[in-house]
C-alpha cells in the first residue's frame, strides 16, 4: 500500500504568515447548515489566514487543514479529499 501524498491535521497547524491581511467584508449572518472546509498549507492563491474567521459565521463547519498541497488538493492528494468527504457525509447523514 502506496503512503498518501497528503496528510490532514484538522487545523491544528501554525497559521500561515505571507499572506496579506484581507479587506473588512460585510458579516452576513451565521449559517447553521453543516460544511466542510479543506484549506491547504502551500495554497498560494488562498491562505489559511482567514480561515478561522469562517467558523463564527460557519459554526457548524468541519475545517480540514492539508499538508503537501496547493491550490487544488482535489487533483494534488484526490485520495486524501475523497477521504474527507466521504467521512464528512457519513457524519451529515447520521441523525444528531
Amino acid at each position: 500500500m502506496s503512503k498518501p501524498r497528503c496528510s490532514a491535521d484538522h487545523g491544528r497547524s501554525p497559521v500561515h504568515q505571507r499572506r496579506p491581511v484581507a479587506p473588512q467584508r460585510v458579516q452576513a449572518p451565521a449559517h447553521h447548515g453543516r460544511h466542510l472546509l479543506v484549506t491547504t498549507r502551500q495554497d498560494a492563491l488562498v491562505g489559511r489566514r482567514d480561515q478561522p474567521a469562517l467558523l463564527d459565521h460557519y459554526p457548524r463547519m468541519a475545517p480540514s487543514v492539508l499538508d503537501a498541497a496547493g491550490h487544488k488538493p482535489q487533483v494534488e492528494c484526490a485520495e486524501t479529499v475523497r477521504g474527507l468527504v466521504g467521512h464528512w457525509l457519513d457524519g451529515i447523514a447520521r441523525p444528531h
